[in-house]
């Protein structure tokens, strides 16, 4: 309520967060409070949000094993702790996530993308949602990279970012124009192994029945996910 305390007369405002989906509860109280909302998803190849996950909790110092398959061995365990680093595979099975979303909402007010269509082209992309929301078309500027995840290349990036929470409020006061800089620098402090090729067949694998449900629910081809 409080962020959309200065709604005035917009024709469109919102909010996002992947809770939404992955969250069971989340569909039937959206639809409690906001039966006629639009919603709107862009989904990310699961094997690859699985790998960027892991990365992201490595930069963050939050994921023990350096090793991927063996992070992907506790995922079972670390889920019934509630642990954080526990959700790697269970929040990539997006056909069973909207599903319950198309249970509840009629199928005009969920517009689908896939994130590798964002990336490729974002003006397309975004002008779809526009017309999806009812809004004017603008043009869109090119996109930035936030949050990019990666292992740190070496003991002072890795205290650089852990350290990141107690310094947000000192990066707070900085002017705008100096932060894209200490992000730059901190993006190059990090590595991004490859995927090693048998844990991403294991992924594929574990997300197979589900990308085949997805693809005929949103009516998109997405076996190359699978190869």
């Amino acid at each position: 309520r409080r962020l959309f305390a200065g709604v005035r007369d917009e024709i469109a405002v919102g909010e996002v967060s992947p809770e939404y989906l992955a969250n069971p509860e989340a569909p039937a109280r959206i639809r409690t409070c906001l039966p006629d909302v639009r919603l709107i998803a862009i989904l990310r190849n699961p094997v690859e949000r699985a790998y960027s996950d892991f990365l992201m909790y490595r930069r963050n110092g939050e994921e023990p094993f350096a090793d991927f398959g063996r992070a992907l061995d506790q995922q079972e365990d670390r889920y019934r702790r509630r642990q954080s680093t526990g959700y790697y595979v269970r929040t990539g099975f997006y056909a069973e996530q909207l599903a319950r979303y198309f249970d509840l909402f009629p199928s005009t007010s969920i517009n689908v993308h896939l994130f590798e269509d964002l990336v490729r082209d974002p003006g397309s992309v975004m002008a779809e949602i526009f017309r999806f929301l009812g809004v004017d078309v603008l043009e869109m500027p090119s996109l930035e990279q936030h949050n990019v995840s990666g292992e740190p290349r070496n003991a002072l990036v890795a205290f650089a970012l852990r350290s990141r929470r107690w310094a947000m409020p000192v990066l707070g006061i900085l002017p705008d124009r100096a932060r894209p800089k200490i992000e730059g620098l901190v993006q190059r402090g990090l590595r991004r192994p490859a995927l090693p090729r048998d844990q991403r067949a294991r992924l594929q694998e574990l997300y197979r029945d589900d990308i085949l449900t997805l693809a005929s629910l949103i009516g998109r081809d997405l076996s190359h996910w699978l190869e």
